[in-house]
């Protein structure tokens, strides 16, 4: 501890400020937060310069940028030399790594372990470089950037302006159940509770802890705030499913009457309508045996007629027979002799 605080208190003046991180979105932010205060971007890196960004772990490589505090003079045509260049390396708060990780359901170890390797990479970087490197808790710090600003003036011998800084909020809200068991778990590790107290002794934490008890215990209180206004809501909200049920239940009842009232009309249509089959049916019975004795009786008259005509026939020829007989009778002399007697006998008939 005592060679930690020996390095906090020699830093020299750095001509350039390399950023890197574990988080692409913390180095954008403090990144945003000193141009703010008057650095500049710097975009000439030199060889040796390169070589201090090969030291950095592969998941801080992959998040970085170069800036030049304000009041230093232009980088030499070659580049950037590395020792004029002093890296700030951003952490994600162990507390809330472990947390996120065990909300995407890593196991506790897994996600424990997984924290070790990074920070002892970071730490081991961190004795190499000693002096030329400071790290940054990158929740605490930017959320409370007025006090990051005045502590790097002090410790780096800079002239940042931290007039223009604002708090933000954390990138993004953590399960306060998930922090604790984070909390709980990195405490009953031996290994972790070293890394922790080193990271923690060679870091600059300005402001709180990003998740402290206190926040965790306002954010239930928070929660059982909305709970209740929730709960108030809720409350209303089933007096009027109440009021809309007895509706439904009366419009039901309404319903279910007039199926019940459409069901006996339509029982009795069908009633009707069997009925009404049955006399058709009778109907039909009863013509078809009209037709069939009406037919019956055309067929007996019309042998009759044939009969009565056939019978006419030989009635006519007869007569003709007979009127032909007739006359030849009267053609004869003895009836043309005989015509005076026939005179004298009708006239005595008639008187």
């Amino acid at each position: 501890m005592e060679e930690i605080e020996a390095i906090n208190r020699t830093h020299t003046k750095p001509a350039h400020l390399l950023l890197a991180g574990d988080s692409k979105a913390s180095v954008d932010g403090l990144e945003s937060l000193l141009l703010k205060a008057g650095a500049s971007r710097s975009e000439n890196l030199g060889k040796n310069c390169q070589e201090v960004l090969d030291e950095i772990p592969g998941f801080g490589r992959r998040s970085f940028c170069m800036l030049k505090p304000p009041e230093q003079k232009p980088a030499a045509p070659d580049g950037i030399n590395s020792e004029e260049v002093h890296l700030l390396f951003l952490y994600k708060d162990p507390s809330k790594f472990i947390a996120d990780r065990i909300a995407v359901e890593i196991t506790i170890e897994t996600a424990l372990r997984d924290w070790l390797e990074r920070t002892s990479e970071v730490l081991a970087l961190t004795r190499r470089k000693g002096s030329s490197m400071t790290l940054l808790n990158a929740d605490s710090a930017l959320n409370a950037p007025v006090e990051l600003i005045r502590e790097l003036n002090l410790r780096l011998s800079l002239q940042l302006n931290s007039a223009g800084s604002h708090s933000r909020q954390s990138e993004s809200e953590i399960d306060s159940i998930s922090w604790l068991v984070a909390r709980y778990a990195i405490q009953q590790n031996q290994a972790a509770r070293l890394a922790l107290s080193e990271l923690e002794a060679r870091s600059i934490s300005p402001g709180t802890d990003a998740s402290p008890v206190s926040q965790v215990i306002e954010s239930y209180r928070n929660s059982a705030r909305a709970n209740k206004e929730e709960l108030v809501h809720l409350e209303k909200e089933k007096e009027l499913l109440a009021l809309q049920v007895k509706q439904l239940r009366e419009e039901l009842k309404m319903t279910f009457d007039a199926k019940q009232d459409a069901e006996s009309t339509n029982q009795q249509f069908a009633k009707d309508i069997d009925q009404l089959r049955n006399n058709l049916h009778s109907v039909e019975s009863e013509l078809n045996q009209t037709r069939r004795e009406a037919e019956s009786k055309v067929v007996h008259m019309a042998r009759e007629i044939e009969q009565l005509k056939s019978d006419l026939r030989w009635t006519s020829i007869q007569l003709k027979d007979r009127e032909s007989n007739l006359e030849n009778i009267s053609r004869t002399l003895s009836w043309r002799m005989t015509a005076p007697l026939r005179w004298t006998l009708d006239l005595f008939s008639k008187n």
